[in-house]
């Protein structure tokens, strides 16, 4: 009972204690808190306002590098030249082909000249003939030799016999021998006189010959090989002469509006592939696509240019700028386009330029760790010591 006693006289007695101490005041989380600061700054480098790496759109060696770094260039001026021979090639014959293909239509619109014409017509008329004669050959074959012809025939026989008998009669006599007093027998035919006298014979019995063999057909009549063949050189000759006048024909009615239409085609096909290899030819060369200078240069005559390879930085340099390399995700929510800019930089040490926030990235600098922007400031004025590339530091007042 009375450790009971004890018990409850210590609890009333901390009980009474809590109860008259004085509470501990909660601290202002607003008197803690510290104001951020008036400057956000950055790291940047000293950029045109116009700048680009130019590269070749095509392969290729390089044949011609007319430019150094420093050198100032207009816009279209060739800067670097790949070999382009076959390009060149390629162009000319495009433009052969076009130039073809633009005659064929003009000459198809105009229609057949007046020579020509006339020309046709004179193909149509000796096709006419041939084909008479052959009618008539065939004619005369169904028909047999007149009377006329086979005594014609005959007294070319008569003609052919009689030659032949004085050809014999000339060779007989130098193969003649004749007794000479003193000498024997000679034989004064021999050698080049008999030779003549045989070759004479033997050319006279080949025309009698011929000759006998005419008066043999003529008497017999045409065979029916014969007959067949000289049918044939009648469907021959004709097909030519309707050939001919279909030609003609073709000729005098001019193209028809469906191989215009291909003819026009045709030219438009030859200029896009014209067009194609000019396109081609202009890979070969890297003109300059504005005012500016030559900032670097990274390829040498000789070597090997890949297609989106950079060759030539160029930069407008009359409007230089600062960009930021650094300005960070938690800074960028307090910038804002106008906002007054400091600018300092390693290579003017002591002086302080002015300027303003330009421009805002709206994306995040890609193929970085940290979350960066880019901001672009405008200066006021700009410096002449200042180039291309250097460093800059960047205060925004984003306390305005």
């Amino acid at each position: 009972m009375k450790k009971l006693t004890v018990i409850l006289s210590l609890l009333l007695a901390l009980l009474l204690a809590a109860c008259s101490a004085t509470p501990t005041p909660t601290p202002d989380a607003s008197a803690s808190t510290q104001p951020l600061p008036a400057v956000v700054s950055a790291s940047g480098k000293v950029l045109p306002e116009q700048w680009a790496n130019l590269s070749f759109r095509a392969g290729g060696p390089i044949v011609e590098l007319q430019v150094q770094s420093g050198d100032t260039v207009k816009a279209g001026d060739v800067m670097a030249r790949l070999d382009d021979i076959d390009a060149k090639l390629a162009v000319a014959q495009a433009e052969a082909a076009l130039a073809m293909a633009q005659a064929q239509l003009a000459e198809m619109k105009a229609g057949a000249r007046a020579e020509q014409v006339a020309q046709a017509e004179q193909v149509v008329a000796q096709a006419e003939a041939a084909w008479k004669g052959a009618q008539a050959q065939y004619a005369q074959l169904q028909s047999g030799a007149r009377g006329a012809d086979i005594a014609a025939a005959e007294a070319a026989l008569a003609q052919a016999a009689a030659q032949r008998k004085v050809a014999q009669d000339t060779h007989d006599k130098t193969i003649d021998c004749v007794k000479v007093p003193g000498h024997g027998e000679v034989c004064p035919g021999l050698g080049t006189p008999e030779e003549q006298a045989r070759a004479a014979l033997a050319a006279a019995e080949e025309a009698y010959n011929a000759a006998q063999k005419r008066v043999d057909q003529l008497k017999a009549g045409a065979t029916r090989n014969e007959l067949a063949a000289a049918g044939a050189s009648i469907n021959a000759a004709k097909a030519q002469m309707e050939q001919a006048k279909a030609q003609l024909d073709l000729l005098k009615a001019g193209a028809s509006p469906e191989q215009i239409a291909v003819a026009e085609a045709g030219v438009k096909q030859a200029q896009v592939a014209l067009d194609t290899a000019k396109a081609q030819l202009a890979k070969m060369q890297l003109t300059a696509p504005f005012d500016g200078t030559i900032g670097t240069v990274n390829a040498r005559s000789g070597e090997i240019a890949q297609p989106g390879q950079p060759i030539v930085t160029l930069g407008n340099l009359g409007s230089l700028r600062v960009e930021t390399t650094d300005l960070s995700e938690t800074d960028i929510a307090r910038v804002k386009e106008g906002q007054s800019v400091q600018v300092t930089f390693d290579a003017l040490p002591g002086q302080t330029l002015t300027g303003k926030v330009l421009h805002i990235a709206p994306m995040s600098t890609p193929g970085q760790s940290a979350v960066n922007y880019i901001v672009i400031v405008q200066l006021d004025e700009v410096d002449p010591a200042l180039r291309w590339g250097m460093t800059a530091f960047v205060d925004v007042q984003v306390g305005e």
